[in-house]
């Protein structure tokens, strides 16, 4: 049954979710590869699958086998509405998946503009560093997405961290 509940939150057919609940799949179950209905439903942005999934139980902040979350996976693609939907269920903005990456390190690192502003405005740490020490600051910088570098600063991110190789974000 968890099978072809996956399937059909990937391919966003609210139905045979629907089906799937009713006839006892678990909404939190993994698949064979770790991955929640919610994960991949939040993925592909099918935000009302995410809403059907969570109605049915399904926990918000589970993680996948390298730790990310549903909220992760929504703001990767910039799946805005998917990512305040999992905010007001109680996403977990501090979680933090095996390299020590948030939510907000991956909408900076991805120039998800409208992810990173909703992350802000939720109340994600501008300054959190991953293991390595790279902050949304540092991602967003590397990977040129101006409007974010401003966004973070402006929320107050922290543009005199350093990291191992004695760099600074600027």
């Amino acid at each position: 049954m968890a099978i072809s509940l996956h399937r059909a939150a990937e391919d966003g057919d609210v139905a045979a979710v629907r089906d799937a609940l009713a006839n006892g799949a678990d909404p939190s179950a993994p698949n064979t590869v770790g991955y929640t209905a919610l994960h991949l439903a939040a993925g592909k942005g099918h935000g009302n699958i995410v809403e059907a999934l969570i109605e049915a139980g399904a926990t918000v902040s589970c993680a996948d086998r390298s730790g990310q979350t549903p909220l992760d996976w929504a703001v990767f693609d910039g799946h805005d509405g998917v990512t305040r939907a999992l905010l007001s269920h109680g996403a977990n903005l501090a979680q933090r998946d095996n390299k020590g990456s948030s939510a907000l390190h991956w909408a900076s690192s991805r120039g998800q503009f409208a992810c990173v502003q909703i992350l802000i405005e939720a109340g994600a740490d501008v300054s959190s560093a991953e293991n390595d020490g790279m902050t949304p600051l540092f991602w967003a910088c590397e990977h040129g997405h101006p409007d974010i570098v401003d966004a973070l600063i402006a929320a107050g991110a922290d543009v005199t961290h350093t990291i191992k190789q004695g760099m600074t974000p600027l």
